[in-house]
Parts: structure tokens; C-alpha cells; sequence
């Protein structure tokens, strides 16, 4: 309720900037959040090479096999969680540059592109996790941050942050193109 209200409320455009800004701490939060689940479930995995995940619809082939071909399609978990983090930046990118560049049409094109990258990245994430299975003895899983009140206070925190930073270099960057037409 509060956005709508000072959505209507705000003159042109400090209402859109408001509006895209309340997105922009969303989008920030889950980049942060997405970050930190990459970096514990790198940290429970480390970089061990036993760990590893298979499509359970590719070929698979053992390296003990006759035939002396390798495994097909395998993956570990550290790559598995930063497919999370590559789309969320992709899409903070998109959407920053829209932020920053407002009245320009090729900010808008960005914004559009990083949306028909993120989402599919999104997707193959949701595929693989529903097609694929850990060999034993691993099991699949991805390792959650901490979400203590502390942690989650500096998440929202540094999201509010980082949004209104976004905004204030708007301005800026909107107040100097309108100073030099």
C-alpha cells in the first residue's frame, strides 16, 4: 500500500523512479541471497571432484566401461548454484541500466534482452535440479545461508541501499543530460 500511495503521490518522475526503485530492492536482495547460497554451497562441497551431479535423461557412461568413453553431462554443485547467481546479475545489470539511462529507448531494449536471458537461465536451473541425481554416496543439495535476524536485517539493508543508490545516480545522470540540451 505504501508504494501505490506515494506512486500517486509523487510528481513525474519521481513516481516511476520510486516505483523502479521498490523493484530494484527486490532485485538486489536476490542477487545477494543467491550469491550467498553459491558461496556456502561452495564452501560445504570445497572443490572436490567426487561431487557430481548427472542428467538422468543424457547418456551416461562409467569410466570403468570397455569402451573407455567418459561420463557424459556431469556437473557439480558449485556450477549447479552459480547458474542462480549469473541470471540474477544478468537481470540487475538489465535493470540498473534502465534505471540509470531512463529516457534512453536502447536502456529499454537492454532491460528486455537481460529478461530473455535470465529467465531461460532460470529455467535450466529448475530443469536440472528436477532431472538430475547425485551418485552416491553424495546426495544432492544446496547448502542455505544463515538466515539469522543480523543477516537478514543487512540483506534488506544493503538491498535498500544499493536501490537508492541506483536511484540517486539516476538523478544525477538525468539532471547533467538535461543541464547540457
Amino acid at each position: 500500500m505504501g508504494t501505490v500511495i506515494l506512486t500517486i503521490c509523487l510528481e513525474w518522475p519521481y513516481d516511476s523512479l520510486w516505483f523502479k526503485m521498490q523493484g530494484l530492492c527486490q532485485d538486489y536482495a536476490i542477487l545477494i541471497q543467491f550469491t550467498r547460497i553459491y558461496w556456502n554451497t561452495r564452501k560445504g562441497y570445497g572443490d572436490e571432484t567426487h561431487q557430481r551431479l548427472f542428467d538422468v535423461e543424457r547418456p551416461r557412461r562409467d569410466h570403468n566401461s570397455n569402451s573407455g568413453s567418459m561420463r557424459l553431462f556431469q556437473f557439480s554443485p558449485n556450477c549447479y548454484t552459480f547458474i542462480l547467481v549469473l541470471g540474477s546479475f544478468i537481470h540487475i545489470f538489465g535493470n540498473v541500466y534502465v534505471t540509470l539511462w531512463y529516457y534512453k529507448t536502447h536502456a529499454y531494449l537492454l532491460l528486455s534482452f537481460s529478461y530473455c536471458i535470465t529467465f531461460p537461465i532460470y529455467c535450466y536451473y529448475v530443469y536440472l535440479d528436477t532431472h538430475s541425481v547425485a551418485t552416491p554416496p553424495t546426495q544432492k543439495y544446496v547448502i542455505l545461508p544463515d538466515n539469522g535476524k543480523l543477516k537478514v536485517i543487512l540483506v534488506v539493508l544493503s538491498s535498500i541501499f544499493l536501490s537508492f543508490l541506483s536511484a540517486r545516480i539516476s538523478l544525477i545522470i538525468e539532471s547533467h543530460a538535461n543541464n547540457d540540451n
